[in-house]
């Protein structure tokens, strides 16, 4: 067991520079730092995202850290402007500092600006001015806001409809186009985290065997299946279930694949077979009456 004094800037190393930044075997938890390990590989599976931009990994929000940090920035100027919109800053000029009310709060010679508020002076008329300065249009920034959140979606290939849950595509067709990026990031994901799954379903196989929960011999070979990635329309629905039940009228596939091209695991086919079954008795029985369950 080894360990690093790394910092932030090593995330970006190469693999070669890994191998001479000074490793040190771990003792501060009073366990040796060897430790003997009979499994034949190292009991710990990595889960690495982006493997091919570091060694280690990297974040899938790496890219989208500053977009999000400007975003959040103009979302706080937006609430600055509709604040200012609502209570804008108000001006008084000729007005001698002793002649304005006292801020009970502060102590201070200054004026409030309070809804329902009304300030009076003194003096001759047409010697004290009061103006109120104009909000910034809040347009810009919305317009900024909507410019930035297409970015963020462009940069971390997410279709825009699904960050800000606004409306989505009208036909098969272009939902398809818009989602081709997220998929194509779905199916990398598949791969990396895939073999990382394959390389923990070997590792525990290899437990239950070194353990005896499994018989001595070769490992049996296992599989990583993923659902379905692919968004379809109500229309594609509808034209692939008429299909499947064509087939199954036809006889081509049989209830059971038909079942579990729904989506019905083997268990729940069973299961519903079972209750088929039952149910188809229990019809049988009522029509035939009480001679039915007489086996004499």
């Amino acid at each position: 067991r080894y360990y690093a004094p790394l910092n932030r800037e090593t995330v970006r190393m190469s693999v070669d520079d890994f191998t001479n930044v000074g490793w040190m075997e771990y003792t501060a938890d009073g366990f040796s730092g060897v430790i003997d390990n009979p499994y034949g590989m190292i009991p710990t599976i990595h889960f690495r995202n982006k493997e091919d931009d570091s060694p280690f990994g990297t974040s899938e929000l790496h890219n989208a850290f500053e977009i999000q940090d400007s975003i959040n920035s103009l979302a706080v100027d937006l609430m600055r402007t509709a604040e200012f919109q609502a209570f804008k800053q108000r001006f008084v000029t000729g007005v001698e500092e002793e002649e304005l009310p006292t801020n009970p709060d502060t102590g201070r010679k200054e004026l409030q600006s309070n809804p329902g508020d009304v300030w009076r002076f003194g003096g001759e008329a047409g010697q004290v001015n009061v103006g109120e300065l104009t909000a910034a249009d809040p347009s810009g920034i919305l317009a900024s806001i909507d410019n930035m959140v297409k970015h963020l979606a462009n940069v971390t290939r997410t279709p825009e409809n699904i960050l800000t849950g606004n409306g989505t595509a009208s036909s098969g067709f272009a939902l398809a186009k818009l989602e081709a990026p997220l998929l194509d990031k779905v199916r990398e994901k598949q791969v990396s985290f895939g073999n990382a799954y394959e390389d923990l379903n070997k590792l525990l196989l290899i437990m239950l065997q070194y353990h005896g929960d499994i018989p001595q011999g070769e490992l049996p070979e296992t599989s990583i299946e993923w659902e379905t990635s692919t968004t379809q329309s109500a229309e594609e629905k509808f034209a692939d279930a008429q299909r499947k039940q064509i087939l199954k009228q036809n006889n081509v596939i049989s209830a059971k694949q038909w079942a579990l091209e729904e989506g019905y695991t083997e268990d729940e086919i069973t299961q519903m077979q079972t209750d088929m079954q039952s149910e188809a008795e229990t019809a049988t029985a009522s029509l035939l009456g009480h001679s039915f369950g007489n086996n004499a």
